[in-house]
């Protein structure tokens, strides 16, 4: 955590705030095509159920708290970022975009593990993406880079491909930024997405084929006792039932939408 911590990531790492999945969507697919373009009056300024969001690198740097004196984009080459990450087993970025997790050291191992979860989601945990690989590099690197231009241009470029069915990048930090100006911007359908559990880092991933390039430490997940299973089980179930009730929330917001449709083709058929 010192790492994710020197560089200026914590609000994106730990103690997340709610997360609504259906006002980051709706924000996403309201993003500009000229919303980098000074010239433009939408210039920085996403408008989303008739609010004003104003969205930039800067804003996106001071909401996560970051300092931007120095900061620079990462000029690495796919290859360079390639063998850093892998130790230099995997000389060139592969054609088709994406690496195996399975070749990344240990350091870069648990920072895809953690980015994956709430950075760049993605459905492949077995591979990462060129994006995320390049992420992952600026922050093992603690390279003065300015994340901010780096996340403003990905969730752009998202916007602008219009694939629906693609994870939305860093939605964490899209909602933050969202609700820390338009705090009223909630309506009562808003459902907050369910949580992940934390994650947790387990001894075998220091002892597979992942080159060990950090220090073994007590945060690592060793084998638990039969006391600390049944902790950790109950634990888990803590969480299921926290996620039976958040599901258990949207059945009953979907069950009155779906009433108030019905009511209202009733009343255009009479």
């Amino acid at each position: 955590m010192d790492l994710i911590k020197s560089v200026g990531l914590m609000k994106i790492v730990t103690g997340l705030s709610q997360c609504f999945e259906g006002l980051i969507k709706e924000f996403v697919v309201n993003i500009p095509e000229d919303i980098a373009d000074k010239n433009s009056k939408e210039f920085c300024k996403v408008f989303v159920r008739g609010k004003c969001v104003k969205f930039s690198p800067t804003l996106i740097n001071k909401f996560l708290g970051r300092g931007t004196k120095g900061a620079c984009e990462l000029e690495a080459t796919d290859n360079e970022v390639c063998r850093e990450i892998t130790a230099r087993q995997v000389k060139e970025w592969p054609s088709k975009k994406h690496l195996p997790v399975g070749k990344l050291t240990v350091k870069y191992a648990i920072l895809h593990k953690i980015g994956s979860a709430n950075w760049v989601p993605t459905n492949h945990i077995s591979t990462i993406s060129n994006a995320l690989g390049r992420f992952i590099f600026a922050v093992g690197t603690k390279l003065n880079f300015d994340y901010g231009r780096f996340m403003f241009k990905q969730i752009v470029k998202h916007a602008s491909t219009n694939a629906v069915k693609l994870p939305i990048v860093f939605p964490s930090m899209i909602c933050g930024i969202i609700l820390s100006q338009q705090p009223g911007i909630l309506s009562t359908s808003d459902i907050p997405s369910r949580r992940r559990p934390p994650l947790s880092v387990h001894y075998k991933l220091f002892e597979g084929s992942h080159v060990n390039d950090i220090i073994m430490t007590s945060a690592v997940k060793k084998p638990a006792s039969q006391g600390g299973l049944i902790a950790e089980l109950k634990e888990t179930c803590k969480e299921l039932e926290t996620g039976i009730r958040v599901d258990k929330a949207r059945k009953e917001a979907l069950e009155v939408l779906i009433d108030s449709l019905e009511l209202a083709d009733r009343d255009n058929v009479g």
